[in-house]
């Protein structure tokens, strides 16, 4: 493991903000019907029923661990604990295709809407275009490496109605399922527990993150406090090196024949 990916998966797991930069997102669990552990989030072009329109396409969580199965996602930062969300790539139907869309969900087509307190997420084309299309997350701690993912908005159809809804999974309506591995991510609405399924953020080594542009990827104020974490940590390393180097100085010494004077 290189010493950048080992620092930032110390971030991760310190309870600092989340590094912008690549992930694959893992499905870990949601208290409600038929989730599927283990399962990597992602977009593919292969059925009707992936297809939102001919510039989106619905989310899903696939079971699999061949690769192929999860998308590289991109966090970008939008504010203190909120992202944008970008798809990068996927090894899957048409994802090629679908480079730099967005995260996001909308509740303007019948299919968009799961019933009347969730909707189906969906990644959407605008990379040239307005900001509409992408949709503004924010990621709560559940554990280390873990998260809640909350809709905080979206300047989309129907979007002002979902702010504070949770990105889940669930496998009750025929509609949910997209196939036998895999199942549409969607909004859910509410604060039960139930309705929010908790993610895993892997970092996609593969990206050629640069450790080095780490603090400036971060929302505004985190800067410093990542660069104080990061001081104390390299302190600590130091003095433990020194202590370590004095004690075997001083059991060298304690084991040393006394020197005879003639």
């Amino acid at each position: 493991m290189s010493f950048r990916l080992a620092s930032l998966l110390l971030l991760l797991g310190s309870g600092a903000a989340v590094p912008a930069g690549d992930y694959y997102i893992q499905f870990v669990n949601q208290k409600s019907y038929g989730a599927e552990s283990g399962w990597w989030l992602g977009a593919q072009r292969y059925y009707s029923e992936d297809e939102r329109n001919a510039n989106s396409t619905f989310a899903s969580i696939h079971e699999g661990n061949a690769g192929w199965e999860r998308a590289t996602w991109k966090l970008i930062s939008a504010g203190p604990n909120e992202y944008y969300i970008k798809f990068v790539n996927q090894r899957g139907y048409g994802a090629a295709d679908m480079h730099g869309w967005w995260l996001g969900a909308q509740r303007y087509y019948p299919k968009d809407k799961r019933n009347q307190g969730s909707t189906f997420a969906s990644i959407q084309e605008g990379k040239d275009r307005a900001t509409w299309e992408r949709a503004t997350w924010k990621l709560i701690r559940a554990g280390p490496n873990e998260y809640y993912i909350k809709f905080v908005n979206q300047r989309g159809y129907g979007a002002a109605d979902m702010h504070g809804w949770w990105l889940g999974a669930q496998r009750f309506y025929p509609k949910d399922k997209r196939n036998q591995d895999s199942t549409f991510a969607s909004l859910e609405e509410g604060n039960e527990g139930w309705e929010r399924a908790t993610w895993k953020l892997v970092v996609a080594e593969d990206t050629g993150f640069d450790f080095t542009n780490l603090l400036g990827n971060q929302p505004k104020g985190t800067s410093s406090m990542l660069a104080s974490f990061l001081a104390v940590l390299v302190g600590a390393a130091l003095v433990g090196v020194g202590v370590a180097i004095k004690k075997a100085q001083i059991k060298s010494d304690e084991m040393a024949e006394p020197l005879l004077v003639a």
